[in-house]
């Protein structure tokens, strides 16, 4: 959505985050990784990836830095096989991520980023920060958002180039505001506002209601409240079914709601609440 209002010269704001979906942490890592393919010398790209590789990126990132002052290389990234803070199994790994950097501008852009999903999934997986396994699945979601986005695109530079370029037209955008414009919130921002018109979008299975909500009775990481008359599943689609009627009953005077019947691939079904 934020894409489309960009490319259409639409004013909208928000009450979550005005930044653009490959503006987001997880997104750019991504990108950065492609980006380095074609820009080695990119340090700010070099920065942004440096977790990923499981070391300090303050400190990495400084010897880099410092090292490529003393000694500029067309790849700075392989400063750090001679950092003293590298472990051997840490050097190993590094070598192979760097030689995969150096061969993703051969692939088309999807399958460039599944490429990268091969260990940045692992890593999302392992990241102590994001011990929530439902904020895990959401991180994969966007990735498979980017693959989708992704198929558009015939190179690597094209795709960087086009993210580049709605960037810079969204900053454009939010500084000749007027606060005027469509405003986007999630159903549980809109809780106690009312508007004269409403859009719900994306009412369809697996996304509202949710896919966590459709697998519930599969997951052993929730505790979900058991009644004797009802199954697990039963109640998280009840709650779906409350989180609807907030959005719904937000619209004054009209309510449209639309239902994609493609969804990243696969083919859904509108769903009746």
């Amino acid at each position: 959505m934020f894409e489309q209002f960009v490319l259409k010269e639409i004013p909208f704001s928000t009450y979550q985050t005005q930044e653009l979906f490959y503006q987001q942490s997880t997104i750019k890592i991504a990108l950065d990784y492609l980006r380095l393919s074609l820009y080695p010398k990119n340090l700010e790209a070099l920065r942004n990836i440096l977790p990923t590789l499981y070391v300090n990126r303050e400190k990495a990132f400084s010897y880099i830095s410092d090292s490529q002052r003393r000694n500029p290389i067309d790849y700075p990234l392989e400063h750090l096989l001679n950092w003293e803070g590298i472990r051997e199994f840490q050097r190993f790994k590094l070598k192979e991520r760097i030689s995969l950097i150096n061969s993703l501008s051969i692939y088309s852009p999807l399958n460039g980023i599944k490429k990268i999903r091969e260990f940045y999934d692992r890593y999302l997986e392992a990241d102590e920060v994001k011990v929530s396994t439902i904020h895990q699945e959401t991180l994969k979601e966007m990735l498979a958002e980017l693959e989708s986005s992704a198929k558009r695109f015939g190179t690597v530079a094209e795709l960087l180039s086009f993210v580049d370029h709605l960037i810079e037209k969204h900053q454009t955008l939010i500084k000749n505001q007027n606060g005027e414009g469509v405003q986007l919130l999630t159903i549980h921002k809109s809780k106690g506002l009312e508007f004269k018109t409403v859009f719900l979008i994306g009412a369809s299975e697996k996304i509202l209601p949710h896919s966590s909500a459709l697998d519930i009775n599969n997951r052993t990481d929730l505790v979900i409240e058991k009644k004797k008359e009802l199954k697990q599943q039963l109640l998280a689609i009840e709650e779906e079914r409350r989180l609807a009627y907030v959005a719904v009953t937000r619209a004054i005077d009209e309510l449209y709601i639309s239902s994609p019947k493609v969804y990243r691939g696969e083919n859904l079904r509108f769903k009746i609440f």
